[in-house]
């Protein structure tokens, strides 16, 4: 029997905060990619690696592109490019959240009026700063009963 507080990780709201300000958005990805390795064998509808690896591509291609173009040149061509691919980057990023959303409720039995449930707006919106707020919950109440997903 595994423990929704062996697989999630508390960590300090302030501490995400900050790394996702200094990062500059860079830690929201690198918690995606986390929280998705560490959700998938746990659960019966696993997130396809091949959608992480090309969600963090694309968002990796459109921040690149984005520093070129203020480094290295002020060609409209890459702005254009990087202004495409961070809109390429930014459904991925969404749906990214919604899986990973929808398979932590499942995963923690989370009802619509649980304290434990991930709000879609707010998880959209407050991304992974709103995740880890629920994971502590999780973790403070020592809610320590799981159920298998199959």
């Amino acid at each position: 029997m595994t423990s929704q507080n062996y697989v999630f990780n508390k960590k300090s709201i302030l501490q995400v905060v900050t790394l996702c300000i200094v990062t500059v958005g860079l830690y929201v990805v690198y918690r995606l990619w986390s929280l998705t390795k560490n959700l998938n064998p746990h659960i019966c509808n696993p997130i396809p690696l091949w959608f992480s690896i090309t969600a963090i591509s694309v968002h990796l291609l459109s921040f690149f592109s984005l520093i070129c173009f203020f480094v290295l040149s002020d060609s409209s061509h890459i702005l254009i490019f990087s202004k495409v691919m961070h809109l390429v980057s930014s459904v991925f990023h969404v749906v990214w959240l919604l899986k990973i959303r929808n398979r932590i409720n499942s995963f923690t039995n989370a009802k619509n009026d649980d304290q434990y449930w991930l709000n879609p707006f707010l998880s959209t919106f407050l991304h992974v700063i709103y995740i880890q707020y629920k994971i502590n919950l999780l973790h403070r109440s020592a809610k320590l009963t799981f159920q298998n997903i199959a």
